[in-house]
């Protein structure tokens, strides 16, 4: 028997391994994309339908608290860098925070913090979803501005006022 009659069954075998192993990466990331959008789901469930609400213009912002570590104890830098633009996010009011009573955090779908919304816009976004109107964010420009990674965010409101409909 030749060498290669040896190596063949190791080489079909690293092989299948390899490719069980893909097959289960695969597995993982479906099974988490399929968890974020069932928790994406029933975010949007506690708001009014949309269907009968128009949008409003886009509104930009950044996330504002980046630099700082979250309750756990991790660093939220490390989580941006694993953020990608387009990313759909949480946006849930943080009535206990010491610093800010109308705080809003913003958060990924897989739970991690990112930070919060600026104090001059969390108010009034605050207000609009505690009464139940729909405010839906992306990440939109992920930027490293003096050793700290920035986030732009796209903030989407809906007015609440029903369209007339045109005769």
């Amino acid at each position: 028997m030749t060498l290669f009659n040896y190596l063949l069954p190791i080489l079909l075998c690293i092989l299948i391994i390899l490719l069980l192993q893909k097959r289960r990466k695969l597995n993982k990331v479906r099974k988490q994309k399929a968890t974020e959008e069932a928790l994406y789901q029933n975010y949007i469930k506690k708001f009014h339908k949309v269907t009968a609400e128009q949008k409003l213009p886009l509104e930009y912002t950044n996330i504002v608290g980046t630099r700082y570590k979250n309750e756990d104890g991790t660093e939220r830098q490390d989580l941006i860098k694993k953020a990608k633009i387009g990313d759909r996010l949480l946006l849930l009011p943080d009535e206990l925070n010491p610093h800010d009573k109308d705080a809003v955090k913003v958060i990924r779908l897989n739970g991690d913090q990112l930070g919060f919304i600026d104090m001059d816009q969390s108010l009034e976004l605050k207000s609009r979803m505690l009464s139940g109107s729909r405010v839906d964010a992306r990440i939109e420009e992920i930027k490293q501005v003096k050793g700290t990674l920035n986030v732009k965010i796209s903030l989407q409101k809906y007015s609440r006022k029903q369209q007339v409909k045109s005769k």
